[in-house]
């Protein structure tokens, strides 16, 4: 239906453009049949400027689609010959300053101002497959410039500038660059560097490709270095899946991860952190298989691996300098991390490596703290 629609639409712009030399204004007359033809197939709350028109391009700039959270998009340029149009084919298009906003749901997530264009899920909790929307596009080349990818989730939100160029011949690409960005959850804003995408549809219509993500900066809310980050991505269906590893310029911080993103069911969304390790207290602390879903409603339990941490460090943090120790210390002590970002000591186990000594003041004995309990 969409490649019907984008084929009407220009022949209708083009036939208009021949009408130029003999209609005044008929700019004003073409958007209005133009707006009238979208409404009949459905597509409402319509508004765009007609810049130029002629044989071999035309240009429509000021598009809004939609009336609450619309499609907006500053510039719209395509390229065709008339006797491909006739066949059906339209060659390349430029779009610059778009501003795409993803909107999470129930029921998924859905594009903000495409009713009408997208065709409708077969079935309850059915994504659309990314080779079918590739399909739906009759160009040859699609690029996109200086635009705005807005993602209102229930757990994140972020707004990314972006560019992508999709080329579908003589083979099928999707080369897409994101600009510097913070990441907002509810617990934390990350600030992301450049992303980097590449992918490829395989021989089964599902995607793969590689990423790349030159800064990850935590900031004040986890005190590690800035990590680079990379790996893979597949987008299998209505599933995005994305494997990766991310460190520091000197290997200390490490990890690697996964993350899922159902477009279909939001509530599978997550992220897996198969293994973290990097160095504390002049020690290691490490964990592995920690699962944090998108939308966290429920408290994270970590299970943190200590080995060798100095029980001196320690014991200086967790009581303000009061109490002074020798030695170090090994085990395992979870945290219960809350969907707010604060977090509580579990129940844990700390064993003494070797022998070694623990000053304190005798005013400190008893005591019924947090820090107290696990000295």
């Amino acid at each position: 239906m969409i490649k019907r629609l984008f084929l009407l639409l220009f022949l209708l712009l083009l036939l208009g453009g021949g009408a130029a030399y003999f209609l005044v204004p008929w700019n004003d007359v073409l958007e209005r049949k133009i707006i009238s033809f979208l409404h009949e197939r459905g597509i409402e709350n319509v508004a765009f400027d007609i810049d130029t028109v002629g044989l071999h391009s035309a240009t429509i700039k000021d598009i809004s689609i939609g009336a609450e959270n619309p499609l907006v998009l500053q510039s719209f340029t395509v390229q065709y010959d008339p006797r491909e149009l006739a066949r059906g084919n339209l060659q390349d298009i430029s779009l610059s300053g778009l501003t795409v906003k993803l909107i999470q749901t129930k029921e998924g997530w859905s594009v903000a101002g495409t009713e009408g264009i997208l065709p409708k899920k077969e079935k309850k909790g059915a994504g659309l497959a990314l080779s079918d929307i590739v399909d739906l596009l009759p160009f040859t080349k699609v690029e996109i410039r200086d635009s705005i990818l807005d993602i209102a989730g229930t757990g994140v939100q972020t707004s990314l500038p972006f560019s992508l160029t999709l080329t579908k011949t003589p083979e099928t690409i999707l080369d897409m660059t994101v600009n510097a960005a913070n990441l907002t959850s509810a617990a934390s804003d990350v600030a992301l560097g450049v992303i980097h995408i590449t992918a490829k549809p395989d021989g089964n219509r599902d995607w793969a490709g590689s990423w790349s993500l030159e800064s990850l900066d935590f900031g004040e809310a986890l005190p590690v270095p800035v990590l680079a980050a990379s790996g893979s991505l597949s987008y299998v269906g209505s599933v995005l899946s994305v494997k990766g590893s991310a460190d520091d310029a000197a290997k200390t911080h490490k990890a690697t991860f996964d993350m899922l993103v159902d477009t279909a069911d939001p509530a599978k969304n997550k992220i897996t952190v198969s293994s973290v390790s990097f160095p504390f207290k002049n020690g290691n602390v490490s964990s592995k298989n920690i699962v944090v879903p998108f939308d966290r409603k429920k408290n994270v339990t970590v299970n943190l691996n200590v080995r060798k941490v100095s029980l001196d460090d320690l014991m200086q943090t967790l009581t303000q300098g009061r109490v002074s120790a020798t030695g170090t210390v090994s085990g395992s002590v979870p945290v219960i991390i809350r969907p707010d970002g604060s977090y509580t000591l579990g129940e844990g186990s700390l064993k003494a490596d070797d022998k070694g000594l623990l000053q304190m003041p005798g005013e400190m004995i008893p005591g019924d703290t947090e820090q107290m309990t696990l000295v």
